[in-house]
């Protein structure tokens, strides 16, 4: 079993401190706590080698193509431009500063693989090294020890993110189912390729000129031969996070199903009757509305036909069981593509502990272990 884990930048618990040490970024998924980075040693970075099927574009032509300061993005230690490139393409362009043992090459060389129409493409790289300022101090100059600046040249996403989208414009349904079954379908090909995402949420998700979605910054990411992996830290975005995974270390691809559930709540709650405010668990609203047996009363009837309706109401409970707070109660993306077709019998959900009164919680805890008949036919897929 072999992992790479690339740069953490989102949400950190240090399980092996005595003092769990944790940050929590916002929306854009990027610290700006001083400027600083929380970054991870593993121990045995590689050189900063070619990679196979990627441009190594030259410094002088990234920083032309970003002169003019067009930022879409900015974080605590990486900045994202529109840029024009010589040739007249219009690019995204990250531009990061890092220390080698940042794992930024583990961030390229998983990139550089992934080929998928939800996915979005990158197309080219340009880095500097230079000797570390902190290092110069010591006197010591080792391969390890360099500062490195990095450009990631992705192919531009004209209509920003899902994020934007759903607090801030209003497509309809069919779009916004077209939008949902990119995003399945891009996350089923990451566990084909044994790569875990581990930051599935709006933000990471943009979107082309024809609204189709695709996923982004695979900073957390980590690839694995088999299904699970452990890690010595906690990664993801609160909210998004497998709450199995704050309560232990282990990642399997259900980590990203969980992700996926509520990034599809999310996108779901933006067409409610009520235009309420995100409050956590996110994914609250949906439990209620199911539990009550009102999830019709959610959404303006008035602006959906009948098979629109079965199709939300659908999305719903597929969002709810892969929200679920056990993993083994979970779907896999390949069971989650079936079930949005229509194509597979949806199951029950289990209520997560979190959303439990103190009353269910105490059922549920003299029942602990047992795993409902239902999800226990999940395939073991991806």
């Amino acid at each position: 079993m072999t992992c790479k884990l690339c740069s953490i930048n989102h949400f950190l618990v240090f399980t092996d401190l005595k003092y769990s040490f944790l940050s929590i970024y916002g929306n854009n998924g990027r610290s700006d706590l001083n400027g600083e980075e929380n970054i991870v040693l593993t121990g045995n970075d590689p050189p900063f080698a070619p990679l196979v099927g990627l441009k190594k574009f030259s410094l002088s032509e990234l920083k032309a193509a970003i002169k003019d300061g067009n930022t879409i993005g900015r974080g605590g230690f990486s900045n994202v431009y529109k840029g024009i490139l010589n040739d007249g393409t219009v690019v995204t362009i990250k531009r990061a500063y890092h220390f080698t043992y940042d794992s930024s090459y583990d961030q390229h060389r998983i990139v550089s693989k992934l080929q998928h129409k939800n996915i979005v493409k990158v197309l080219g790289y340009g880095h500097k090294v230079k000797s570390s300022s902190m290092m110069r101090l010591w006197n010591r100059k080792t391969d390890r020890d360099k500062e490195t600046e990095y450009f990631l040249v992705e192919e531009y996403m004209p209509n920003g993110s899902l994020d934007k989208v759903i607090h801030e414009s209003q497509l309809n349904w069919s779009s916004m189912f077209r939008i949902i079954q990119g995003i399945a379908q891009g996350v089923h090909y990451l566990h084909e390729q044994g790569v875990i995402h581990l930051d599935l949420k709006p933000p990471n998700i943009l979107l082309d000129s024809n609204m189709n979605a695709k996923i982004t910054d695979f900073d957390l990411s980590v690839t694995v031969d088999d299904n699970e992996v452990t890690l010595d830290v906690i990664a993801g975005t609160l909210g998004y996070i497998d709450p199995e995974f704050l309560a232990g270390s282990t990642v399997t691809t259900k980590n990203d199903v969980y992700g996926f559930g509520i990034t599809l709540l999310e996108t779901v709650r933006s067409i409610r009757r009520c235009k309420s405010t995100a409050a956590y668990p996110l994914d609250q609203w949906a439990w209620k509305a199911w539990e009550a047996g009102r999830i019709d009363e959610e959404f303006d009837l008035s602006l959906f036909d009948g098979s629109e309706l079965t199709e939300i109401k659908r999305c719903v409970m597929v969002g709810l069981l892969c929200a679920q707070d056990r993993r083994a109660y979970r779907p896999s993306m390949a069971d989650v593509l079936e079930m949005l077709n229509g194509d597979r019998e949806l199951p029950n959900p289990k209520k997560p502990a979190y959303i439990l009164s103190d009353e269910e919680r105490s059922s549920a805890d003299q029942s602990d272990g047992e795993i409902p008949s239902s999800p226990s036919a999940w395939s073991d897929g991806s």
